[in-house]
């Protein structure tokens, strides 16, 4: 039984609509909404913006059995990697590991005042977006488990029906 849904050349488009939406999200929050992003928020962008250059070449060029598993392989990888950066991000955010050295905020005694003024980025630690009293950072990790969950299973029906 053919799942449509499943599919190598449906796959592709669903990471690139996934890596569009999540990069537009994340770009609205930031310029319309002037929500500051933190380092971490910065670094989960990065695995989308592979995503989107990947699904792109899967609905352009990529026809082919093996570089289309191949493909999936590195957007499996890509999901875990936003799964596991969002889920470090929560737990920094509840103090249970402390964020990387960009996190904090770096001041010096002389003019501190102006230099928090002058500093573009905030503290990983602070919460400054939630939905429904949630932070993001845990719908986020929710949505990347969900991504690794559907990129794995399509990933082993491809393999299986080989069309």
């Amino acid at each position: 039984m053919k799942i449509k849904i499943l599919d190598r050349n449906i796959m592709f488009y669903v990471v690139t609509i996934i890596s569009i939406i999540a990069l537009s999200i994340a770009y609205i929050a930031e310029y319309i909404f002037k929500l500051t992003p933190c380092h971490l928020c910065i670094l989960q962008r990065y695995p989308y913006f592979v995503l989107f250059i990947i699904g792109i070449i899967g609905i352009n060029i990529s026809k082919n059995y093996y570089r289309d598993n191949f493909l999936n392989l590195i957007i499996i990888f890509c999901c875990i990697i936003i799964f596991i950066l969002a889920a470090y991000h929560y737990f920094v955010e509840i103090g249970f590991f402390y964020g990387t050295s960009e996190c904090t905020l770096k001041l010096s005694n002389t003019n501190i005042v102006e230099e928090i003024l002058a500093n573009s980025s905030r503290s990983c630690q602070d919460i400054n977006w939630k939905i429904f009293g949630v932070s993001v950072t845990i719908i986020h990790s929710i949505v990347g488990l969900i991504e690794t969950a559907y990129f794995t299973l399509a990933f082993f029906y491809n393999l299986k029906t080989r069309n």
